[in-house]
């Protein structure tokens, strides 16, 4: 029954329509279409407005274009570089990761047979990517098959994971490549949003996630981000780059709830990766990812967290008895101790290590690659792929091998180059890094799966060449024995620091490498340096297009303090590849040692223009106020050092050169204070403690200045000034002369 009480009218014939109570009709209402209009007006003004800022930002040049490849022209050509700010989209900006330089033709070349690889750090060739597998790998077809041209493009980057990588490999659609090598999964858990990571935001929801990077990519979402970081202080990301160390106390158990999400966003970033790649009409080469099982012990080990402090103190005793076993060399009596140990808490991760090592001194392979795996898995610091990750990537390429993805299952292949069979030192440098064998063996593997893959007069079986051999690839590559010498005491060096120093058996290690360094010293440093230059010079002659090889002679030029040379080589690169701020680092350098004071500016000037990140913007404020100090532009220079410590507070060689242009202008507690401060970044600073010295026994404090110039003495037995500082400053005995 109708209400009387609300009013009816007929609109549009036989529809009726409610007017709502206290309203009243109007022969000027409001029409539906207008009504749209307004609506559509609503959404579309303010979408129009934030293009129109986003436009002017642009025009302003405020931001930083986010994409992984940009477009440019090289003496005329128009080509594919990459963009070092890349990584801002992932890291602070005082942590940012860049990609190696690229130069790669807009057009692909006729008959060119374009490579393109994705992965972290050990696909880039850390610690020395002109080293690492996509080196060899171009140098093994190049040889086999001199014809096509082969090119392979290394967008491997340190750090990063598949939340990256996802987007690197979109824009890499546009390269054309003909196949595609992804080998990835050490920084699922510790890179960029991980739920260890310590380079920004944990893991979100992965639409929240992609719709953070989506906003972050546009000038807009740059401007917020950059207000919301004057805004709020950061406390909780590191002021520096500091390697793995930065990550010691970002445990995750293996049954984290966690990782169930870990495992899904990597499924689904793998998923978008492999179909870009077919999709832009590539084949796919997906890799298995291998690390050092039998010389890497666990970095952190957790035990079960329902275990009573009753078991727990049971669990200890018999394990250290197992320890002390082990230590002696009675291999069946520690795996007894370590099986009991295991029926209390089976989920210590380093328990399972020291298991698969009695397993192998036994005999047992088969049983000690089981613990192994199994102290990968259970390690509570997840530097590295485990099973459950290469279980993905196997399952990705059988669900598109109808789409042209292959699996390359790396870890059998590298197992047959591993002595018991199981992946060690023979091919890593420590956890997943590969050494030169490594990564010699790795590239093998790739070039045999690709070899079907290559065009048909390539393809057949009768070859005319075998591959080079490990010791003729390296050849190629410039690598010797100078090189080795640097490399691996550069790594040594590294393994002397943590997380490192917590593995159990980073001693043994460690007099390894002691052990590598000694036998590798066959020819004398300067033998060794001549032998290397000569070397690179070979391999420059064969392949004079090659930057890498270039800038690998320079670098040996310049340690062999052949500074024309060296400058010849820089100033090639500087032209070749233009957006690369290394080379005008390097040139500024060149040029100040020769007293070159204005060309030093303006090559510094340039790497400031050039670079993408702090630490290169740092050091070429450094750079000029070093040049201006020498000037005798002590004030200048001050101002210079500042610039550069504020975007890198930690750089000691900022500070100590801060520090010596106050004491030049006569302000010796400002000096002292910055060399104090730069003491507290490098406890074993020779440099630091000899200026300290000298500084604070100008003041007259002798007792301080006695134990700096005594720590450098103790620091460098050799240095004879701090020696003589040091007698001159002991107290004088009663009655001598």
């Amino acid at each position: 029954m109708t209400d009387p009480s609300v009013p009816r009218s007929r609109y549009n014939g036989d529809r009726e329509t409610e007017i709502p109570r206290g309203g009243r009709t109007s022969g000027s209402g409001c029409r539906p279409g207008r009504q749209w209009l307004f609506r559509a007006l609503a959404l579309l003004l303010p979408v129009l407005a934030l293009v129109i800022f986003e436009l002017a930002l642009l025009l302003a040049g405020y931001g930083h274009p986010t994409g992984f490849l940009l477009k440019t022209e090289i003496e005329g050509q128009p080509v594919f570089i990459e963009n070092a700010a890349f990584g801002r989209l992932f890291f602070p900006e005082h942590l940012v990761r860049k990609p190696l330089p690229l130069v790669v033709s807009q057009e692909k070349p006729p008959g060119t047979f374009r490579i393109v690889v994705f992965g972290e750090s050990a696909a880039q060739g850390h610690p020395a990517p002109a080293f690492g597998f996509p080196r060899f790998l171009s140098t093994l077809l190049r040889d086999r098959y001199p014809d096509p041209p082969f090119e392979v493009v290394n967008t491997g980057m340190t750090a990063i994971n598949s939340h990256a990588i996802r987007l690197i490999a979109r824009d890499c659609a546009k390269l054309r490549g003909d196949v595609w090598i992804v080998y990835m999964g050490n920084n699922e858990v510790i890179g960029p949003f991980g739920p260890a990571t310590v380079l920004g935001s944990r893991a979100p929801d992965q639409l929240i996630l992609r719709s953070q990077l989506a906003v972050k990519s546009t000038r807009i979402g740059q401007l917020l981000e950059g207000f919301a970081g004057r805004l709020f202080a950061k406390g909780g990301s590191p002021s520096s780059w500091q390697g793995l160390e930065r990550f010691a106390r970002q445990q995750v158990r293996w049954n984290d709830p966690r990782m169930a999400g870990v495992y899904s966003q990597f499924g689904s970033n793998l998923g978008d990766i492999l179909d870009a790649g077919t999709d832009a009409g590539a084949r796919v080469l997906l890799c298995t990812v291998a690390g050092n099982l039998k010389h890497c012990a666990p970095f952190a080990s957790l035990h079960r967290a329902d275990l009573a402090s009753t078991q727990l103190a049971e669990w200890d005793s018999i394990y250290r008895e197992g320890i002390a076993h082990e230590a002696a060399g009675r291999w069946a009596e520690a795996l007894s101790r370590y099986e009991a140990a295991a029926q209390v808490d089976g989920e210590f991760a380093e328990l399972h290590y020291r298991w698969g090592r009695c397993g192998l001194a036994l005999g047992n392979a088969e049983d000690a690659r089981a613990h192994f795996e199994r102290a990968r898995d259970l390690d509570a610091l997840r530097f590295r792929t485990d099973g459950r990750l290469n279980d993905l990537i196997r399952q990705a390429a059988t669900a598109r091998t109808n789409r042209g993805v292959r699996l390359l299952d790396t870890e059998p292949l590298l197992n047959s180059q591993s002595a018991d069979g199981i992946p060690g030192e023979e091919l890593f440098y420590e956890h997943v890094h590969f050494n030169f064998a490594g990564n010699y063996w790795l590239a093998r593997a790739i070039a045999a799966s690709l070899t079907n893959w290559l065009p048909g007069e390539t393809s057949g079986t009768n070859q005319p060449r075998g591959w080079l051999t490990l010791e003729e690839c390296t050849g190629r590559l410039g690598l010797t024995e100078w090189n080795r010498r640097q490399i691996e005491g550069r790594m040594r060096r590294w393994l002397q620091g943590p997380p490192f120093t917590n593995q159990c058996d980073h001693l043994e290690r460690d007099r390894r490498y002691e052990a590598r360094l000694a036998g590798s010293t066959s020819l004398s440093e300067s033998e060794a340096l001549a032998q290397a230059v000569e070397s690179q010079r070979r391999a420059v002659h064969t392949s004079p297009a090659d930057w890498v090889l270039r800038e690998n002679l320079a670098r040996v030029l310049e340690a062999a303090d052949d500074i024309r040379g060296a400058s010849e080589q820089w100033l090639w690169l500087s032209v070749a590849l233009p957006h690369y701020v290394e080379p005008q680092l390097r040139l500024a350098a060149i040029a100040d040692r020769l007293g070159r004071a204005d060309q030093a500016k303006a090559h510094f000037r340039q790497a400031l223009d050039l670079g993408a990140d702090t630490n290169e913007r740092a050091e070429a404020h450094n750079g000029i106020g070093l040049v201006l100090a020498h000037q005798g532009g002590h004030r200048a220079a001050v101002r210079e050092f500042n610039a550069a410590l504020k975007l890198q507070p930690n750089m000691v060689e900022a500070r100590i050169n801060l520090g010596l242009s106050l004491h030049a202008l006569g302000d010796a507690p400002g000096a002292i204070q910055q060399h104090e401060l730069a003491l507290r970044e490098r406890p074993a600073s020779v440099a630091v403690h000899f200026n300290l010295g000298k500084m604070l026994q100008e003041q007259g404090r002798s007792d301080e200045a006695r134990r700096h110039f005594a720590e450098v003495v103790r620091l460098d037995p050799q240095n004879r000034e701090a020696a003589l500082a040091l007698t001159n400053l002991l107290p004088k005995v009663p009655g001598s002369n």
